[in-house]
């Protein structure tokens, strides 16, 4: 009687085992269809909401499902390139942050190289220069200073600008006789060539 029973009990116990097993198989599958619909819902609104209004739109496109559907850093990953590479607005006459970039001659003149830098008007020059090869580095900063009262007080506009330039030579130079002249609007940099 003991083991008849047991074993009602233990049909009893698996039989309810078994129908909450199911009732649970049926509840996620209604879950997870409701979860596919507001996907698809939040989706659409997401697409409808940029086709009116792009400038409100998230700049990483469209909700989706699959996180890696898209790069979000694919535009800067291009700036940054043109930026680079000179394709961008740091290719224009302005810098990089509205700065005037400097304009750089390089021209061959017999025996040397003649790199000339125009300096802007009111502006000194930090110049930095490295030779590594036919590999010609220059880099600087400009700075700016301009007395905004002009009666003497002590209302100053300043200013800092940073520029790096790389030319490659098509001889090689010696570095160590190399000149930097001063003249009025530029700074001319002479790089005698090795004989």
């Amino acid at each position: 009687m003991n083991t008849l029973a047991n074993s009602k009990k233990l049909i009893v116990g698996l039989s309810l085992t078994l129908i909450l097993l199911g009732s649970l198989s049926v509840y996620t599958w209604y879950l997870h269809e409701e979860l596919a619909k507001l996907r698809l819902e939040i989706s659409q609104s997401d697409l409808d909401q940029t086709k009116n209004n792009p400038r409100n739109s998230s700049p990483f496109g469209p909700l989706s499902t699959n996180p890696f559907a898209h790069d979000p850093f694919a535009q800067l990953r291009q700036s940054m390139d043109n930026l680079m590479h000179g394709n961008g607005f740091a290719n224009s006459t302005l810098g990089a942050f509205g700065h005037p970039s400097p304009t750089i001659h390089v021209d061959e003149t017999g025996p040397d190289y003649l790199i000339r830098i125009e300096v802007p008007e009111h502006q000194e020059l930090e110049l930095n220069t490295e030779v590594d090869g036919d590999l010609f580095r220059v880099s600087g900063i400009f700075r700016y200073q301009e007395d905004l009262a002009g009666d003497g007080s002590k209302v100053y506009r300043s200013s800092e600008s940073r520029f790096s330039r790389s030319f490659m030579l098509r001889e090689e130079v010696d570095e160590s006789k190399m000149v930097i002249e001063n003249a009025e609007k530029e700074v001319i940099i002479r790089l005698p060539k090795v004989a």
